[in-house]
């Protein structure tokens, strides 16, 4: 069911994407992969390698970022891109993390109201 709810946010959200997105940006956009970034990473570390200035490198653990992202920020600039009500309280339902407040559980149901 999970996947089936994935796929339906997939086709609603995929007309907006590449203008909501950076164009730098690899990930969650058609034919543009992920990997790009280590492959441009190795390039700048390379040419860093041969060039004679100084330079330094930093490593960022962005494997929790996900878990850091302010869920009412994104629901409210979802309703300002136009998506209906119905769709940001489905999104946010199905997002972890952004369990609604005050009572509701994911295994109860909830009305759309206690979302917001």
């Amino acid at each position: 069911i999970l996947k089936f709810h994935t796929q339906i946010m997939v086709l609603l959200m995929r007309p907006i994407l590449s203008h909501i997105l950076d164009q730098n940006r690899s990930a969650f956009l058609m034919r543009r992969s992920i990997q790009d970034n280590f492959l441009l990473s190795q390039e700048v570390v390379h040419s860093f390698a041969h060039n004679m200035s100084k330079v330094a490198c930093v490593k960022i653990n962005l494997s929790k970022a996900y878990d850091k992202v302010n869920w009412w920020f994104v629901k409210n600039e979802l309703n300002l891109l136009g998506f209906c009500i119905m769709t940001v309280v489905f999104i946010a339902w199905k997002v972890p993390g952004s369990a609604p407040q005050g009572g509701c559980s994911r295994e109860t149901p909830c009305p759309p109201t206690c979302s917001l």
